[in-house]
């Protein structure tokens, strides 16, 4: 606005990106910058559910779950996989909630459970971008057992509205029923860093090696 009446100088996008976080640093507000818009889908991952399943490993021993969209679909896909999952040949589970979001408590309570059943060790992986019910499902995992490593999330687990950016970006902030509820930020059991150049779901390659490491000495243990 200032920068309109020539009050101030035209900031260029990232300029203005870089503004707002620091604003929100000094503000200390609960709040998330995307770097990339979510429609940016990356290659094999589907919109539909929010969900991915694979194997991983050198004899495809464990089950890798992508997540970036806790909802009720998702935890329909699981339930629907669940018996391939709990084959005697996989070993553990690695769950990916790098930049996953949601809105739905029920839905991250749903998806803990059947991960529960599954009997199975697992490593959740998280980052500054895992919010709403992808946070929720995090605390819930790690209450069950489960190893957290990544970075610290951003303490954004309750429902939040999008302000879009003149650059295209969107900034999620807290709910206006929820904005005066902070919640803790989850910090992992093993803190690492990430490439800022990796997208919003990216997993690192060092990320999913230390991953399934943490599953083969939990299986060499039993």
């Amino acid at each position: 606005m200032l920068s309109e009446h020539g009050l101030a100088p035209e900031l260029s996008e990232a300029e203005q990106d870089e503004f707002v976080r620091q604003l929100l640093a000094l503000t200390g507000t609960r709040a998330i910058l995307e770097d990339t818009l979510p429609a940016v889908i990356g290659s094999g991952e589907s919109p539909v559910g929010g969900c991915k399943k694979s194997l991983i490993g050198a004899e495809n021993d464990f089950v890798l779950l992508q997540v970036w969209q806790v909802d009720a679909a998702c935890v329909e896909q699981l339930q629907q996989r669940q018996q391939e999952v709990r084959q005697a040949k996989n070993k553990g589970v690695v769950l990916s909630l790098l930049g996953g979001s949601g809105a739905d408590p029920a839905a991250a309570a749903a998806f803990a459970a059947v991960i529960q059943e599954m009997a199975l060790p697992v490593v959740v992986l998280v980052d500054h971008m895992t919010s709403g019910s992808a946070e929720v499902l995090a605390g819930q995992l790690r209450q069950n057992g489960a190893l957290l490593i990544g970075e610290k999330t951003h303490g954004l687990p309750g429902p939040v509205k999008v302000v879009t950016l003149q650059g295209g970006h969107r900034l999620l902030v807290p709910a206006a029923e929820t904005a005066e509820k902070a919640a803790p930020m989850l910090q992992p059991d093993l803190l690492l860093s990430k490439d800022e150049m990796s997208g919003p779901h990216d997993i690192p390659p060092s990320w999913l090696a230390q991953a399934m490491d943490f599953l083969a000495a939990v299986n060499a243990l039993e």
